[in-house]
């Protein structure tokens, strides 16, 4: 008889055995619904067996959900031993209620959590103190055609059963899955390979590239991350990144000690906790089930209960009554709000105090401070915080600013390679003779210099509006760059010049009812800048002859074809045959911007910018000498909203005619805090940086210091308060940390006897001092 993963199961449970030989029979044979639904109907008998032989027969008339919630409350299954048996019931749930679930990737999950199950069964009921299970490593049952008619026999005894209750469904679309997996020793093979597209790549709207660009969108089923396991397109789509090895690394590090480790995953919503666990849970399969995983208190096991109740439940074994007795390895994913509520909490206070004092310790929650990695006997913790998604360079680079991750995951979209399913449906879309403005964005998001000065923009807008930027927003971002609003399917009466506004450059700064992220490029949008090359570009548009010469002149050869396309058949615009001029002068300032000569490529580089990167860039590498301009700037702009009086005068108040001063002199420091971190080099800084700036300085020679942190937004409000820029009221209450700093550094200066006084209306200067030895007040002319 043919070999399989469950034979362990023969001589004691052969009807389990013969069950579980089904489902792995229908994963070998590529029959994903069948495997699922089976496997998960499996699941659930085992648990029903495990309530007789626990004497809890009541509990079989429950449903999964509950039997399992009351099996870990009666410590028969312990929760920490139920991540399988749970998650072969949300497997099996989502493949009954969508025919998009059952995919072979989901089968291989769903087999290897039914082999867990039935170790774990026989460990704990199979009487044999000599069971040694073997190392899951898929299935190995020798492939043998099954009739479809078998198949469906298959599962509909399990579906009609009285513990699986979901209605019948046909079986005909089991093999649509766009992947194809090879199963072997090694596990399975997740590359994308060409396919059939009449029965694998959807049509939509005519393209075949458009179905497969669908599935970027925010609203698509893909979208949606499964911390379970990758599925087949986020397999695709996975970049590595560097908390995925710090995470994999601790988790290794710490699996084999005898005493309990509580890893924590923290960091902020969409910054890919889930991701990365179902990452682990995919590649890492044997690490995963030795730890209890527990994602964001998002998995209650009593929906009645809370977020921080549903923590005191699962983080029992690590409550100060149990931490030192355990050996427990749990994982929590967790949103930085989420645990901070915890901390306070009375569970926290009453329970959890060793706990508690590891986040604290840890300065976690401490914006002003730099969240490195934290290790205790017990808790391990590791942050988002400070992961970016770009890397700084310094100014020796051509580039400041760079992401390995962002332009990996644009060129995952756009390589020309056979495992690429939007290239292939591209490539589909161009042998069918389709001509799309889909096309032509491919095309352009193809180029290496649109990358680049995308992925530029994406880190600009990080840092200038300090938007946090997940992976699906990222993703999203492609779609909507590449797929106008009201796309159409494409037609006889296409014409190119029609179709200008959906281009890429226009789409990348004008979409509406687009992503917040794509809402903030619109600040970006290049024809709202004042530059005289612009304006020579304009009035060469407006006069010439060929509306193609002054195009050919600031515009690379890249983006020529489709402009001649566009234009090749009308004249000037002096000749008023082209409509809406406004629009087409925006179109063309706005691919200069991307496809832009040398000699209109610098109009469109902010040097502000620039410069806050070289000092972000040395400031996390502690060179303070380097960034010593930022001090004076920040010097020279406390002075200009308050106002010089004089030399190291700062005015401090008006009185009807009377402006009124003290003297103020400020001394440029490095903040304890900031000391922690010197030696820090470019090698070393990787992902892990700041995205602002603390400046600190002492006041008149105190000891004391204040600081200030300063992100991109207020250091532009410097350079412009130094340039003569007078902010109105609301401008000022915008700036209001600027204004707490200004009179924090004022206050300091209280000890100083003296006030300056000078005169609106003349410009006279006195001094009023007082004078502690004869205790009188003097008042006098400066």
């Amino acid at each position: 008889m043919c070999d399989y993963c469950f034979s362990f199961l023969e001589e004691k449970f052969p009807e389990f055995a013969e069950k579980c030989k089904e489902v792995e029979v229908n994963v070998v044979n590529k029959h994903p619904k069948a495997a699922i639904l089976l496997g998960g109907s499996l699941v659930e008998e085992f648990t029903g067996k495990i309530c007789d032989l626990a004497d809890v027969g009541h509990l079989k008339d429950y449903t999964q959900f509950d039997r399992l919630r009351e099996l870990g409350r009666y410590n028969i299954i312990p929760f920490y031993d139920q991540k399988s048996f749970d998650r072969a019931r949300k497997i099996r749930n989502k493949a009954a209620h969508s025919d998009g679930e059952s995919t072979m990737d989901k089968a291989y999950v769903m087999h290897r959590m039914l082999y867990n199950v039935a170790v774990w069964f026989y460990k704990n009921y199979g009487e044999d103190p000599d069971f040694v299970s073997k190392k899951y490593e898929g299935p190995i049952y020798e492939k043998e055609e099954l009739s479809k008619d078998t198949i469906e026999d298959m599962v509909n005894k399990a579906i009609s059963s009285k513990i699986g209750k979901h209605t019948q469904m046909s079986l005909s679309d089991d093999n649509s899955s766009i992947v194809n997996f090879r199963q072997g020793i090694g596990g399975r093979d997740n590359n994308y390979l060409l396919h059939d597209f009449s029965e694998e790549y959807k049509k939509i709207k005519g393209s075949y590239l458009l179905g497969e660009l669908y599935k970027l969108r925010n609203s698509s089923k893909e979208a949606v991350e499964d911390a379970d396991s990758l599925n087949s397109f986020k397999e695709y789509l996975h970049v590595e990144r560097g908390i995925q090895n710090e995470f994999i690394k601790k988790l290794k590090e710490v699996v084999n000690d005898n005493s309990a480790h509580l890893v924590m995953l923290c960091g902020n919503v969409g910054d890919g906790k889930s991701h990365l666990l179902a990452f682990l849970n995919t590649h890492y399969p044997d690490l995963a089930n030795q730890f209890k995983i527990h994602n964001d208190a998002t998995e209650s096991f009593d929906p009645n209960k809370n977020s921080i109740d549903t923590l005191s439940e699962v983080l029992s074994a690590f409550k100060d009554s149990n931490i030192n007795n355990s050996n427990e390895k749990f994982i929590l994913a967790i949103n930085l709000g989420v645990l901070n509520n915890f901390i306070e909490s009375d569970y926290a206070n009453e329970e959890y105090t060793i706990i508690k004092q590891n986040l604290v310790d840890s300065n976690i929650f401490d914006p002003n401070n730099f969240s490195q990695n934290y290790d205790s006997e017990h808790v391990n913790i590791i942050s988002f915080a400070d992961y970016n998604m770009f890397e700084l360079n310094g100014d020796d680079y051509e580039n400041r600013v760079s992401s390995t991750y962002i332009s990996s995951l644009i060129q995952k979209v756009v390589d020309d390679s056979q495992n690429n399913p939007f290239y292939q449906a591209y490539l589909k879309d161009k042998e069918l003779g389709i001509e799309t403005p889909v096309i032509y964005n491919y095309e352009m998001l193809s180029n290496k210099k649109v990358q680049d000065v995308i992925l530029n923009l994406i880190i600009k807008i990080s840092i200038k509006y300090k938007k946090i930027i997940s992976t699906r927003d990222l993703l999203n971002f492609i779609y909507e760059i590449l797929v106008p609003a009201n796309i159409e399917k494409p037609s006889e009466s296409y014409e190119t010049f029609d179709y200008l506004k959906d281009f890429l450059p226009n789409l990348l700064y004008t979409k509406v009812n687009s992503s917040d992220l794509l809402k903030l490029f619109s600040f970006e949008d290049p024809i709202n800048l004042r530059k005289e090359t612009l304006d020579d570009l304009i009035i060469a548009l407006n006069i010439s002859d060929d509306i193609l010469t002054p195009i050919k002149e600031y515009i690379d050869d890249d983006a020529l074809p489709l402009l001649e396309k566009c234009f090749k058949e009308y004249g000037a615009l002096k000749d008023g045959l082209l409509n809406n001029e406004h629009e087409i002068i925006s179109s063309l300032i706005r691919f200069a911007s991307i496809f832009g000569k040398n000699n209109i490529e610098n109009v469109f580089i902010n040097d502000d910018y620039l410069d806050y990167l070289d000092y972000l860039y040395y400031y996390n590498t502690k060179s303070p000498e380097k960034y010593q301009k930022l001090f004076n700037q920040v010097n020279d702009a406390i002075f200009n909203w308050k106002k010089y009086m004089g030399s190291d005068i700062i005015n401090i108040d008006e009185l009807n005619n009377f402006q009124v001063g003290r003297r103020l002199k400020l001394h440029p420091k490095i903040s304890e805090e900031d000391k922690g971190l010197v030696g820090l080099n470019y090698d070393e800084l990787g992902n892990r940086f700041k995205t602002d700036i603390r400046i600190s300085f002492s006041v008149n020679n105190s000891s004391d210091l204040i600081s200030i942190n300063i992100d991109y937004p207020l250091y532009s409000s410097f350079v412009a308060l130094n340039k003569g820029f007078k902010p109105n009221k609301t401008e000022r209450e915008k700036l209001i940390v600027f204004k707490e700093f200004i009179n924090s550094i004022i206050n300091q200066t209280e000890s100083d006897n003296r006030l300056f006084v000078k005169t609106i209306y003349n410009d006279e200067n006195f001094v009023f001092e007082y004078d502690e030895l004869f205790r009188k007040f003097s008042f006098k002319e400066a």
